[in-house]
C-alpha cells in the first residue's frame, strides 16, 4: 500500500498536470518514485506501462486511483504495453540479459517467447490474440513482427522490409512500423491479408503505429523540429498531429488508445519523459480543416533520447 505522501503526489499530478486545447484534455500521469514514467497501453480506467528510478526499470497498472506494481519475478527489469481486460502483456529481461515475452493473467506470470534470443510483446486483444516482436540475432536488423494466437507463433514481415514489429492489435487488424532498405521507418496496417504503409503526410525522418481501436490509429512521426503524436482515422484517411501543451514538452509518443482515451509520454526541457493521459471531446471522424487546428497541442524503435526504450 503506497504512503499518504505517495497519494498525495498523484493527486497533485492529477490536478496540476491536467490542460485543455481544442477539444482534447491532457493529464500528465507519473509514477510517484520515477525519474521517468513511460504509459503504453489502456482499457477502460486501467493504465499499463513502466518507469525507471535509480534501481532500475519497473512495471505497473494504474487502476484509475493507485500504482499497483507489477514485474515479473523471473526478470531484473519488466516493460509491460499492452492491455485487455486482465490480460498484459510486455517482457522482462532475465540475469543473462536475454528478452522474453510475458502475459501476466491477472493473477499468473507466463512465458511468451518465439526465440531463444529476444522477444517482445506490445499489444494484446482478447486473451490469445498478441503482437510483438522477435530479434534473432541480437541487431536492430532483421527483427520480425509476430502474432500469437495462444497456440502458435506467426511471423508477420513487411515484403522487401529489413525490419518489421507488430504493436497494435484489434481483431484480425495489426500496426507498427517497417525499415526499408535505406533505413526510412514506416508506419504500417496489415488487416489480415494485405499490407498498407502509412505515413504521417509531414514526416520527413520516421513514422510509427503504435495503437489501434476500430478506426483509429495513435503513433508518433518525427520531422526537423522533433518527434510530434499521431491521429489517424482510418475511415476518412484523416491525419492528425497531437502534441502535449504543456509548458517546456519537447517530443510526444502516442502508444495506446481505447475509445476517446489515448496515452503516452512526452520529454520536457531537461530531456526528462513524463506519462500523460488525453481524452478527445469531439469526434476525430470531423476534425476541422484548418491548419491551426490541425496542430493540436497534445502528445518511439527509432533514435530517441537515451532513457526511451520503444
Amino acid at each position: 500500500m503506497r504512503s499518504i505522501a505517495a497519494v498525495t503526489t498523484v493527486i497533485f499530478c492529477l490536478l496540476a498536470g491536467a490542460s485543455s486545447h481544442a477539444g482534447y484534455t491532457y493529464t500528465t500521469l507519473d509514477h510517484p518514485n520515477a525519474t521517468d514514467t513511460y504509459l503504453y497501453g489502456i482499457d477502460g480506467n486501467n493504465i499499463v506501462g513502466w518507469y525507471s528510478d535509480a534501481s532500475g526499470d519497473h512495471s505497473f497498472k494504474f487502476d484509475g486511483s493507485n500504482f499497483i506494481p507489477l514485474d515479473n519475478p523471473g526478470g531484473t527489469s519488466t516493460h509491460l504495453h499492452g492491455i485487455d481486460g486482465d490480460n498484459i502483456v510486455g517482457s522482462y529481461i532475465d540475469s543473462s540479459g536475454i528478452r522474453h515475452g510475458t502475459l501476466y493473467d491477472g493473477n499468473t506470470w507466463h512465458h511468451r517467447s518465439s526465440s531463444t534470443f529476444q522477444n517482445d510483446l506490445y499489444g494484446i486483444d482478447g486473451a490469445a490474440n498478441m503482437v510483438g516482436y522477435s530479434r534473432l540475432n541480437g541487431t536492430a536488423v532483421h527483427t520480425q513482427g509476430t502474432l500469437y494466437d495462444g497456440s502458435q507463433w506467426t511471423n508477420f514481415n513487411y515484403p522487401g522490409a529489413t525490419s518489421t514489429t507488430l504493436h497494435g492489435v484489434n481483431g484480425a487488424n495489426k500496426v507498427g512500423a517497417y525499415t526499408d532498405g535505406s533505413g526510412g521507418i514506416h508506419g504500417v496496417f496489415h488487416d489480415g491479408s494485405t499490407w498498407t504503409t502509412l505515413d504521417h503526410p509531414s514526416a520527413t525522418a520516421n513514422t510509427f503505429l503504435f495503437g489501434i481501436d476500430g478506426d483509429l490509429m495513435v503513433g508518433g512521426y518525427g520531422d526537423s523540429s522533433g518527434e510530434h503524436g499521431l491521429l489517424y482515422d482510418h475511415s476518412n484517411s484523416s491525419w492528425e498531429t497531437l502534441d502535449v501543451d504543456v509548458p517546456g514538452a519537447t517530443n510526444t509518443f502516442i502508444h495506446g488508445i481505447d475509445g476517446a482515451n489515448m496515452v503516452g509520454f512526452y520529454t520536457d526541457s531537461s530531456g526528462d519523459f513524463h506519462g500523460f493521459t488525453a481524452t478527445v471531446s469531439v469526434p476525430f471522424a470531423n476534425p476541422s480543416p484548418e491548419p491551426s487546428t490541425l496542430l493540436l497541442a497534445l502528445f518511439g524503435l527509432a533514435v530517441v533520447p537515451r532513457k526511451r526504450r520503444r
